[in-house]
């Protein structure tokens, strides 16, 4: 019986339909990412995000050169693979300063 009511708990904790309600454990969190050319910073913010941050990357009009990082010259729009991989989960504007 004791393996039966560990099994329910854990069905019930761990549906996947129910994920979206539970909470994230940065959720409150807002994170600006105004990093240049910095690939552990892209990496970091990427982690952030995972873990429920809102991340705000703001970038030059001219855009990052770290948009041109990629593995074995594989682009997709012209904005290498690298860079893809670790603009996921973010909101992406550009700024002019001037």
């Amino acid at each position: 019986m004791p393996d039966e009511t560990w099994a329910s708990w854990a069905r019930e904790h761990s549906d996947p339909k129910r994920a979206a309600a539970k909470p994230e454990a940065l959720g409150s969190l807002r994170v600006l990412d105004i990093s240049r050319s910095n690939f552990g910073a892209l990496y970091c913010s990427s982690i952030l995000s995972e873990f429920g941050a809102e991340v705000i990357r703001i970038e030059a009009p001219d855009g990052d050169p770290a948009r041109h990082f990629t593995p074995f010259a594989l682009t997709h729009q012209n904005t290498g693979l690298a860079y893809l991989v670790e603009g996921r989960n973010k909101y992406h504007v550009t700024l002019n300063l001037e």
